[in-house]
């Protein structure tokens, strides 16, 4: 199992994805940022027609931003 893992980590950094073989090395996935974006673009379908920039901008800040601190690294 170990063989083939090795086997799979070197051909994805030979291919040329270096996003797989950094998730495989550092253990830290974007999925936080990914559900951070998806709130803002909900609420920019929901405020469609904001009358200005700057009650847009106010609703983005007021959507609560998971903690970054668990994007460190997995300890193994």
């Amino acid at each position: 199992m170990v063989a083939a893992w090795k086997r799979w980590f070197e051909s994805a950094e030979a291919g040329g994805i270096p996003a797989l073989a950094n998730h495989a090395r550092h253990g830290i996935s974007t999925g936080k940022l990914e559900g951070v974006n998806n709130r803002i673009q909900v609420a920019k379908r929901i405020g469609y027609g904001y009358r200005d920039d700057d009650s847009f901008f106010t609703t983005i800040r007021s959507i609560p931003i998971p903690d970054l601190g668990s994007l460190s690294p997995k300890k193994t």
